[in-house]
């Protein structure tokens, strides 16, 4: 049980589901239902944005925790073979895999990565449409990928932009697993020094971050119902040190619902305040 918690907990942060409602702007109304699992996924979220993109080329995907060896024989390869290499791409079609501890894993689909003039250090794009299935003894939970993360660099910033939808569904589990999530993101990032991009500079992050559907149960197991609600994202005077506690030296970045209620996260470097419509929450 352990396991299938902390996998789900992986999807989640990493989410369209056919026939579910796709906002394209801010909506809903969390001044109300704040706490629980909307503070729990906004505060992944602001995680996922202070983890740097930068260095190695970096997806957004969620492999599974013991992805290696047991998928090569079910993979094809063309161009490279790693990501090390400035092109590559496979395909996966994989089914009955061990998992780490229990079940098997089911993997179909693609991911590709393009350089940029046959270098990664000067930009590159992944491309993802998998799915990738958990079966366990008593249900099922599935996580449906697609969409692209793609680094561009200039001598003075490095713009990393990422798109994807995400289905996850969970058969035969009570509460009930059924939800869409969907991320866009634009995060420019202006080194101190491009020579070392990660150790310090300035960021900019804009975008829509969305959720709908049902999310299970809470700490007590109780149903958590119907989720839906839709975030603007907006960073403020943003300092990036990879020494800090949080990933950022000073700034905010705002979430703004449909209600215009605003949720703050306030960065120093050795702490992380969060507010709702300029109020404190623990």
């Amino acid at each position: 049980m352990k396991v299938k918690k902390l996998i789900l907990m992986a999807a989640s942060a990493s989410l369209l589901l056919s026939g579910c409602e796709e906002f394209l702007g801010p909506a809903g109304d969390v001044s109300g239902s704040f706490g629980g699992a909307v503070q729990g996924q906004l505060e992944m979220f602001a995680t996922y944005l202070a983890a740097s993109p930068l260095g190695n080329p970096s997806n957004d995907i969620q492999m599974p925790a013991m992805f290696a060896n047991p998928f090569d024989g079910c993979t094809t390869y063309s161009k490279g073979t790693s990501f090390r290499d400035s092109d590559f791409s496979v395909r996966f079609n994989c089914q009955g895999i061990p998992g780490e501890t229990s079940g098997v894993i089911d993997l179909v689909g693609f991911m590709t990565q393009s350089s940029v003039n046959g270098n990664l250090d000067d930009g590159y794009r992944f491309d993802n449409e998998m799915m990738i299935k958990y079966v366990f003894a008593e249900n099922t939970l599935l996580d449906k990928y697609k969409g692209f993360s793609e680094m561009k660099k200039t001598s003075t910033e490095i713009r990393y932009t990422s798109d994807f939808e995400v289905q996850v569904l969970m058969t035969n589990h009570t509460p009930p697993v059924d939800y869409v999530w969907k991320r866009s993101i634009s995060r420019v990032f202006i080194p101190d020094d491009m020579s070392n991009p990660m150790a310090s500079g300035r960021t900019e992050i804009a975008g829509l971050f969305t959720m709908n559907g049902k999310i299970g149960g809470g700490p007590g197991g109780q149903d958590l119902g119907i989720t839906k609600f839709g975030f603007t994202i907006n960073s403020q005077n943003l300092v990036y040190k990879s020494t800090c506690m949080y990933g950022f030296d000073s700034g905010t970045i705002t979430f703004v619902d449909g209600a215009n209620n605003k949720v703050v996260f306030e960065y120093l470097c050795g702490s992380r305040n969060l507010t709702l419509n300029g109020k404190p929450v623990n």
